[in-house]
Formats: structure tokens, C-alpha cells, sequence
């Protein structure tokens, strides 16, 4: 309960906010031991600011049993150093396949360094927040295992809504950037950071908080899987699917568990990232090379060509499926904490707010030639959106 008061309190899912570019330096093999448990060097920003940070998480891969891991890499600011020693994961070098997934909360995130593996966007276009590395050999032999029974991935199960539980691809849960950024956290006091781990924040209290050098805070990245696995599925009564979390010693979701249950579970139809998610532009005009690049990184199937038509489909199920849930959920949601709760009242608002943004930045209205059928109530005093109202 401690923690997810601390990640009420500093949760950001406003995404593409704040002006910042920032680069992280990816060290030398960085899909081993070695190269996971070195510290990623964060250049240009500052990762103690939660506004700012930047995440990792990576995803062990066993070939032999289909045993996933999850191991969250560091992340520290130039020219200083870890805050507590680093866990190093054991990795079998012959039966491990590693993926690592990227999000920020900052504008753009340009990953440097070692990079022979990565995928930050297409030359000249990057993604903007995300990026991967290995993560397209990471999920064949997913799949691969997937077909021969080694990887089990478990049933969605059916929430209190009576429906499938959602999943990253169910119009219920999606927005104008679907599958992005990651559920990793990082402890920071002053200018330096540590793993999040229970034992780690329990020797920064033994420690004095590093001899009064800064109050101890938690790091987490504003996320869509994070808003799946800690807000909409328990506000539903749904699991998510989770996996043994090395540095934590507990176990919890992630990007690439969750993209491998939806790829399983989801019914049709599927949310599949569209044309004009702002991620995979280039300078404004659609791009396939970029799209498939992106795709191919949170195990979505690639296009063969362009069509005019995929992101008014997208906008049509939006609606069918992901308005109507909206308010069919909402004796659930408006129950439940809101991600931002001083900018909306409950899950259900924030929710309501966060359909009403993608329809426009995704043109829905436009393409469909249709006013926006939610409007927002919000307190005069607070500021705060109170209540939805909806033209059907």
C-alpha cells in the first residue's frame, strides 16, 4: 500500500509534456550479465527528476522451460555513481534470450552507446519515449516456444464487468499511442539513484537517507501498462499476467508479459499500433518502414502497405467499443483511485479525459465526421475534472 501511495503521488501519464531531449548512453554488451548490471548513463537530463526520468526493463527469456525473468537495468546521471550496489543477474549465456524495453518520461529519448541490437525509430526518425534492444529475437522465440507449449502464457480470465479482462490491445484500453513505455521504478536521494527494491529503500532509512543528502523518492514512468496492470485491471478484478522480478524478489508485470498475453488472449477485434500514432510519424506524414519498425518491437504483426482506411477503423472501435466500455465500467472505475488525482476524481474520469485527447490528436472526429462525444465536468474551484458527459 506504501508503494502505490508513492506512485499516486508522483504518477505522470501525460505523455509527450515536457521539452526535454534526452540521451542515454546503452554500455558495452548489454544483453549480458556484465552489461545489464553496468550503470546506463543518462546525459542531457536529469534522472532524479521524475519529470525527466528515463526506465528500463528487461525480460529473461529461458529456451529450455520458457521461465521468464524480469531485471531492471540502472539508470544513473553522468559523473555520479549508484546510490547501492547493483544486482547482478545470473544469465545462462547458451539457453537465456534477453529483450530490453525503453520508456521515458521526458519528449525523446536517444539511446547511444552499444546499439548493434537496438531499435530507437528509423535513420533520422526516432519513436520519441521508447526504444528496444533484441526485442525482435526476443519475441520469435517467444512465439516459437508459445507453439510448443514450453511458454504458457495464462487465460485473461473475465473481469466484474463480465467481459475478457483487457489486455494492451483491447479498444477498451488503448489510446493514440498504444504499447509504449515501460512499469520499471528507481529510488533517487539528491542527484543519485538506486534499483527499486523493498531492501533497498529499507538501507536508505537504516542509512539515514545517505547521511541527510535528500529526501528518498520513487521514479516511475508514465505508462500505458502501467495504467493496465495497476489501475484498470484491478479496478475490473483482473490479473495481470506476472513474471519473477530479479532485483525486487517479487513478482510483477511488464511491457513485454503484457504484449505476450495480449498477443494470446485478445478477441477481435485486435488494437493494432494505426498509421497515425504520433510515434511513428515522419515530420508529420505516415511512414510504413517506421510503423513496422515500431510494431516489431512490442510483437505486433507488420504491413504489407498502406492503407487509407486503418486509422478510421481504429477510430471506429475506439468508439464501439471503447466508449461504450467507458461507461458501462464506470460503476468499477469512478470507485477506484485516479492516476492523477489532481486532474481527475476518480479512474473513471481520468479515463473519460484520456478517450477525449485521443480522439482529436488522432483526428477521429474529423475522419468520421463527428463532433467529440465526451465532454468533461471540472470543479470551478480545483480544476479538477469531476464528471463525463457523453453525446451518443
Amino acid at each position: 500500500m506504501q508503494f502505490l501511495k508513492c506512485i499516486l503521488c508522483i504518477f505522470s501519464f501525460l505523455k509527450h509534456t515536457f521539452s526535454r531531449e534526452c540521451s542515454l548512453i546503452v554500455p558495452n554488451l548489454p544483453l549480458t550479465s556484465i552489461g545489464l548490471s553496468t550503470p546506463f548513463i543518462y546525459k542531457n537530463c536529469d534522472q532524479t527528476n521524475n519529470s525527466q526520468a528515463s526506465f528500463i526493463e528487461a525480460v529473461i527469456l529461458n529456451k529450455n522451460n520458457g521461465s521468464l525473468r524480469i531485471y531492471s537495468p540502472l539508470i544513473v546521471n553522468a559523473n555520479t555513481q549508484p546510490l547501492l550496489p547493483i544486482a547482478i543477474p545470473y544469465i545462462d549465456p547458451l539457453n537465456d534470450i534477453i529483450g530490453i524495453w525503453f520508456g521515458s518520461n521526458a519528449d525523446t529519448l536517444t539511446i547511444l552507446g552499444d546499439t548493434k541490437k537496438c531499435t530507437n525509430g528509423i535513420p533520422g526518425s526516432i519513436f520519441g519515449q521508447v526504444a528496444a534492444c533484441n526485442a525482435d529475437v526476443f519475441f520469435k522465440n517467444a512465439r516459437q516456444l508459445i507453439r510448443l507449449g514450453i511458454l504458457k502464457i495464462p487465460p485473461n480470465g473475465i473481469g466484474l464487468n463480465n467481459k475478457p479482462c483487457y489486455t494492451t490491445r483491447s479498444f477498451e484500453v488503448v489510446d493514440q499511442d498504444q504499447s509504449d513505455n515501460v512499469i520499471t521504478n528507481y529510488i533517487a536521494v539528491g542527484n543519485r539513484t538506486a534499483q527499486y527494491s523493498q531492501k533497498n529503500l529499507d538501507k536508505l532509512n537504516q542509512k539515514g537517507k545517505i547521511k541527510g543528502k535528500g529526501l528518498i523518492s520513487v521514479l516511475s514512468n508514465g505508462s500505458d501498462n502501467r495504467l493496465l496492470d495497476f489501475f484498470i485491471l484491478p479496478s475490473l478484478g483482473c490479473i495481470p499476467f506476472f513474471a519473477h522480478d530479479i532485483v525486487s524478489n517479487t513478482y510483477r508485470s511488464s511491457q513485454a508479459l503484457n504484449e505476450l498475453a495480449a498477443s494470446v488472449n485478445q478477441l477481435d477485434p485486435v488494437a493494432l499500433v494505426p498509421l497515425s500514432d504520433p510515434m511513428v510519424l515522419v515530420n508529420g506524414y505516415t511512414n510504413i518502414l517506421k510503423l513496422n519498425a515500431y510494431r516489431t518491437i512490442v510483437n505486433q504483426p507488420n504491413v504489407k502497405q498502406l492503407c487509407i482506411d486503418d486509422t478510421s477503423i481504429y477510430c471506429k472501435n475506439l468508439i464501439n467499443y471503447g466508449l461504450l466500455s467507458l461507461i458501462e465500467d464506470s460503476i468499477f472505475t469512478t470507485n477506484f483511485s485516479s492516476p492523477l488525482p489532481n486532474v481527475t476524481s476518480n479512474l473513471f474520469t481520468f479515463l473519460g479525459n484520456r478517450l477525449l485527447t485521443t480522439l482529436n490528436v488522432l483526428n477521429c472526429t474529423g475522419l468520421l465526421n463527428i463532433s467529440n462525444p465526451i465532454s468533461i465536468v471540472t470543479n470551478i474551484t480545483t480544476g479538477i475534472i469531476t464528471d463525463l458527459t457523453f453525446n451518443l
